[in-house]
Formats: structure tokens, sequence, C-alpha cells
């Protein structure tokens, strides 16, 4: 689970893997995020291979941030 903020999230966008896995591809600025995962990057972006995935954003998640939930294929 990975918890961001909505005024931390640049973009998010979901690709369809030709071979049926999902690609989710995130950017975001939070130097606290940044600092912790490349001290030397100015922006973060990665990609994750998944089965599945959610983003949820009701009411309560956009007041407290959004929450990302992977499952990841290891």
């Amino acid at each position: 689970m990975v918890f961001v903020s909505p005024w931390s999230i640049l973009a998010l966008a979901v690709i369809q893997h030709p071979f049926g896995y999902r690609q989710t591809y995130f950017s975001c600025s939070n130097p606290l995020i940044l600092s912790s995962l490349n001290p030397m990057a100015n922006t973060f972006r990665t990609s994750l291979t998944t089965r599945s995935e959610s983003l949820r954003l009701d009411e309560t998640a956009l007041r407290n941030g959004v929450e990302i939930n992977l499952e990841l294929d290891m």
C-alpha cells in the first residue's frame, strides 16, 4: 500500500500490458518521498507491473489523500 497526498501527485496513468499485465506509471513531487527513494532525483518516476490494482477515490480518500493498492508479482 502506498499513501500519497493528492497535492503530491503529478500524473497517474494505467496502461494495459500486451501480455495481460498492467503497468502503472506514476510521478510525484513530494520531497519526503523523493529523498527516501532517490536523494539525487528532482522527480520520481517508476513503473510497477501488476496483475490487479485498485484506486479508491471516495470522499474520505479525497479529503485525507489518495490510497493506491497494488498487488505485485515478484
